[in-house]
């Protein structure tokens, strides 16, 4: 506290610039730079000479300018004891107010904590999500070149069986077909017989390849209902959103608005359905935009 020769507090005083009949605002001089603003407000708003366009709407809290001309004009008489009184009354209004400040900013500090932690868990169910969708086209790339792998193998067999009509027939036909040669091989019809050796390794080999050509159908059969099952699930969620696309922008702000009440901070029921649901909007919001 700043004190005069006297032991006396001392007071800085300021001029209103507006001349009116209480010319002086007192602020004391240690607290001068805090408590500037706030002495120039009260007074302005209690002056009679302060035009109503600029004239402060509410009232500073704390220290008034009645109070600090009080304390100027008893500053004179009052001893140093009442004065440190006075400036204790005001060291306890200076930290309550403080209390209450850091009590609102550990209470920001919370809930941006808690926000942290949702946008985290958010973010890795959508990495989980791409990293699912990868999969799936991965999955659905083998599939393909199985499927062209496979037909590859049927046009080569039915040219090699002097079958013109693609796919390959069924296994009893090629087998019909196949010993047909051998019955033709063996009576002469062809020029040069095939040895029973080349014959026999000839049998296995389509043997061999006819198992080869079952398991490959087996596989793709079951492949290819697997994905269709995981695929129609997707096109039956995706296909509830059509009528969204009536109106796109308009959808999209409705959606941008129903996210105001299914967010986790605001939705009462369960986190995990207020996150599914914010998901879900989110991703629709995006394809909404992408779509043309």
């Amino acid at each position: 506290m700043k004190l005069d020769a006297n032991g006396m507090r001392m007071y800085s005083i300021m001029s209103c610039v507006y001349n009116c009949n209480t010319p002086e605002v007192v602020v004391p001089s240690d607290s001068f730079k805090s408590h500037k603003k706030e002495a120039i407000d009260e007074h302005l708003s209690t002056c009679e000479c302060c035009p109503d366009a600029i004239r402060p709407t509410k009232r500073s809290r704390g220290i008034t300018v009645e109070s600090l001309a009080n304390m100027s004009s008893s500053s004179t008489l009052a001893p140093t004891q009442t004065t440190n009184r006075v400036g204790c009354t005001h060291c306890t209004t200076l930290t309550e107010n403080n209390d209450r400040l850091v009590l609102q900013n550990d209470q920001h500090s919370n809930r941006i904590h808690t926000l942290e932690t949702q946008m985290d868990g958010l973010q890795t169910q959508l990495t989980e999500l791409r990293v699912g969708m990868e999969r799936m086209r991965v999955e659905n790339q083998r599939q393909n070149e199985i499927n062209r792998q496979s037909h590859i193998w049927q046009e080569t067999v039915s040219r090699a069986l002097g079958i013109t009509a693609p796919p390959i027939p069924a296994d009893h036909v090629c087998v019909d077909r196949i010993y047909g040669l051998q019955k033709a091989a063996s009576v002469g019809s062809i020029s040069k017989p095939i040895p029973n050796e080349r014959l026999h390794a000839l049998q296995r080999e389509i043997t061999r390849l006819e198992g080869e050509a079952r398991l490959t159908s087996t596989r793709h059969e079951t492949s290819m209902r697997a994905l269709r099952s995981e695929y129609a699930k997707f096109v039956t969620y995706w296909k509830l959103s059509d009528l969204l696309l009536k109106d796109k922008q308009q959808s999209v702000k409705d959606l941008k608005e129903i996210l105001r009440f299914v967010h986790p901070d605001k939705f009462t029921g369960s986190n995990d359905t207020a996150v599914g649901v914010t998901l879900i909007i989110n991703f629709l919001i995006q394809e909404l935009r992408r779509t043309k």
